[in-house]
């Protein structure tokens, strides 16, 4: 999605103007997201499309969150609900070869999450920053689309059958263990992007301990050593910092 797009949008011609590979085109994709801002806090240049993918929130619970409280310097310009079913390129959820070798861990996340398609949905939202800030702030406007489903199969779904990367991926305190997630999600996800035709996004936004910006965690840590970006405070965590790191091609 390209900020000149972007301008463009009015309630009106939300609708026209949604297109799903323009969205996930160069997009910052935020696995297990919750309503962290520290992304658009952090903002990594050139980016103006979010994806963020968490199967926590009802549409009222992301949108009393994020929407009314978590932007603050932004107003809500458009949204659009969207349909899932539609959304998708393979029928939801569409789990990857990795989840469905090994899958006892993920099945318990799901089942503890209370997750159903019933209760999956999509929503896509455009903000534009107030008028008397300035670029040091963010984007002069943004979108982003929330999907409430699990993070992987939602990449595999989307990113992977679409056959576009994202520009960067977040990985911010996905909750594995004892947050609710499946235990093997940093390699499933990893595993994933590396398959898929795009193969591993440019860039990495991950988190660290405030004091230590190259403690970022394996398999992360072996691909993405140059920081670009950073630290800044993690959003409602003490004591831990986000940095944003470039792929490096191994010998």
């Amino acid at each position: 999605m390209d900020l000149t797009t972007l301008l463009e949008i009015t309630p009106e011609n939300i609708a026209r103007k949604f297109n799903i590979r323009s969205v996930l085109r160069d997009s910052l994709f935020y696995p297990a997201s919750g309503t962290d801002v520290t992304p658009m806090r952090l903002w990594p240049d050139g980016i103006v499309s979010f994806v963020y993918v968490d199967f926590r929130y009802s549409t009222e619970e992301f949108e009393d969150q994020m929407v009314m409280h978590r932007n603050k310097g932004y107003s809500l310009v458009a949204s659009l609900p969207l349909d899932t079913e539609e959304l998708m390129k393979e029928p939801w959820p569409s789990l990857p070869r990795s989840l469905q070798i090994d899958s006892l861990s993920y099945q318990h996340a799901i089942a503890m999450s209370g997750l159903e398609y019933a209760n999956t949905f999509a929503h896509w939202y455009v903000f534009e920053r107030d008028a008397l800030l300035e670029d040091r702030h963010g984007p002069q406007r943004f979108c982003l689309l929330f999907i409430r489903a699990e993070a992987i199969a939602t990449f595999h779904a989307l990113y992977a059958e679409y056959k576009v990367s994202p520009a960067v991926v977040a990985v911010i305190r996905p909750g594995v263990a004892f947050g609710c997630n499946f235990s093997n999600f940093h390699d499933v996800l990893f595993q994933v992007m590396i398959e898929s035709s795009g193969g591993l996004p440019p860039r990495l936004m991950s988190w660290h301990p405030d004091n230590d910006p190259d403690d970022i965690g394996s398999p992360w840590d072996r691909w993405y050593r140059r920081r670009v970006s950073g630290p800044v405070l993690k959003d409602g965590d003490e004591g831990f910092s986000v940095s944003l790191y470039e792929l490096e091609k191994l010998k």
